[in-house]
């Protein structure tokens, strides 16, 4: 048996100091002014008071049923499983030095490619239409430059990774502000494989290839390293390359763009996922198209089924007791003035 407000059986405890209360205030009896009882016959037995006791014991017992029906008792008849459809979905976000750069085209004009693609994850993942449409995916945070940070693993709390997603900034001091893309995918395909759904899905936004310095990171990973033991584990990377538009755009910026592309499309294809390019705000509504279209999968999830509640025959119970009380004092107890 369990109760719905266990806390109200602390009220319980209040009876005894109320009992105490009701004895140190209750007047005297009053006496006999006759000297001599023996007129009265069996009036004056002391078995006559009794029922008086009986009477205030059921009182006291008609408290004590109404307080636990308070708190709500109940038996759990039977656990029903909930079918729900969803994801888990590890958020890659690039916040080195580039991303801080203001060419991106965004409905309010011109921003950093960076708070272009924190206000685009905010309305790929916010309600629409009155229905949040994501409600049953696991979201998480993984923001990255030189060095990783893990900033929430999949979650169904999304407020608060949109929280901390506001929080990001561009990393601009020399040498963290470069880009370490295999150790970001790798933590986060650690964190879907910990996730309870069977769809895992990383979603990577970066504006640049990977180019950590091995002096400063020893052992990082590569993006294909990363995309191949995603591969094994069946996790999907979807990559999306923020490249903005600049005024001026050198032949040596356009290769090292065009091999930071290949190598994205590269991440998705041995992976199975999808691969974009955004520049600007109408690219980004198209890629928000695409990924809606993704397929999800079912979540079984096992939840409370139905309660047999005791607390209406406990009120019954004690309504009855008190009304039997008052008819006995009304019908069958008289008091002689």
């Amino acid at each position: 048996m369990t109760f719905a407000h266990p806390h109200l059986l602390w009220l319980l405890l209040l009876l005894p100091l109320l009992w105490f209360v009701r004895r140190r205030w209750q007047r005297p009896p009053a006496a006999w002014p006759f000297s001599d009882l023996s007129l009265l016959g069996d009036a004056g037995a002391a078995d006559s008071c009794k029922p008086l006791r009986w009477l205030s014991a059921i009182k006291w017992g008609v408290l004590v049923l109404a307080l636990i029906a308070l708190a709500q008792p109940r038996w759990l008849e039977q656990r029903a499983p909930m079918q729900t459809e969803g994801r888990a979905i590890q958020l890659v976000l690039d916040v080195s030095g580039s991303m801080g750069e203001a060419d991106f085209l965004g409905p309010k004009g011109i921003v950093t490619r960076l708070q272009a693609a924190k206000d685009w994850l905010e309305a790929l993942f916010k309600v629409k239409d009155g229905t949040n449409q994501r409600a049953d995916d696991f979201i998480g945070l993984i923001t990255f430059a030189t060095f990783v940070e893990d900033v929430s693993p999949p979650t169904l709390s999304h407020a608060t990774v949109w929280q901390m997603l506001q929080q990001a900034e561009p990393i601009g001091q020399i040498p963290d502000n470069t880009t370490n893309i295999g150790d970001a995918l790798l933590l986060a395909i650690e964190r879907c494989r910990q996730a309870t759904p069977q769809e895992k899905v990383i979603l990577l936004l970066s504006d640049g290839e990977h180019n950590v310095p091995t002096d400063r990171v020893s052992g990082a990973w590569t993006p294909l390293q990363a995309a191949h033991l995603a591969r094994s584990l069946g996790i999907r990377i979807h990559t999306i390359f923020i490249s903005g538009t600049r005024s001026t755009e050198s032949p040596d910026w356009q290769e090292r763009q065009s091999a930071a592309q290949a190598s994205f499309r590269e991440v998705a294809r041995l992976t199975h996922g999808s691969a974009f390019a955004a520049k600007d705000q109408e690219s980004l509504q198209q890629i928000a198209a695409s990924l809606d279209a993704l397929p999800g999968s079912p979540i079984t999830s096992e939840v409370l089924g139905i309660y047999f509640e005791l607390y209406p025959w406990l009120l019954g119970l004690a309504t009855c007791c008190l009304l039997g009380v008052i008819v006995y004092e009304e019908m069958c107890l008289r008091v002689l003035t």
